[in-house]
């Protein structure tokens, strides 16, 4: 029987997108759907007021860009990241929400080397700090860029201990028997 998210320690959360940036794209949704109903009724032969002059665009290219412009503002009304850990299975589950649903990785803590922190500038000019998980066989993989720097070094450091008690528990103990 699958446990649920709740079940599982929470390690990071990314939380949903702020409100305020859900709503800001909600204006460039309703055009977006707006300029496909005129592509549409454009392909159909149908005119309609306020609808645009033949573009220098194909039309299903122009049609595929706007689904995929809407798709893309209708998904950060859906999308969170979650990081949990499964202590009896000692694993860390990582959980993503999006339109299509959620979806999960789970990664064995011994399989897990080493997690590192890092800084990195964005691309607006501020700063990120990302955390990696270097597996046994050299290979890194990105887990999660929070925004500030106390969070990063605190999620590091509470994988690093978790990590490090997961390889304890496989160590063999000698038997004084």
């Amino acid at each position: 029987m699958e446990r649920r998210s709740n079940e599982f320690d929470v390690l990071h959360d990314t939380g949903s997108v702020p409100l305020f940036i859900r709503i800001i794209t909600l204006p460039f949704l309703m055009g977006t759907l707006w300029g496909l109903i005129l592509m549409i009724g454009q392909a159909l032969g149908i005119t309609m007021p306020g609808g645009p002059a033949r573009g220098n665009l194909p039309l299903p290219l122009a049609f595929m860009i706007g689904v995929l412009l809407a798709l893309t503002f209708i998904g950060i009304w859906f999308w969170r990241v979650w990081w949990l850990l499964d202590a009896e299975q000692g694993e860390v589950i990582h959980r993503r929400r999006g339109m299509l649903g959620v979806s999960e990785r789970r990664v064995r803590l011994q399989d897990i080397m080493e997690v590192r922190s890092r800084q990195g500038k964005a691309v607006h000019g501020g700063w990120f700090w990302e955390i990696t998980a270097i597996d046994q066989r050299g290979r890194w993989s990105l887990w999660t860029r929070v925004p500030r720097p106390e969070q990063a070094h605190e999620l590091a450091a509470r994988l690093t201990t978790l990590v490090q008690d997961g390889r304890a528990r496989l160590v063999p103990t000698a038997d004084k028997s």
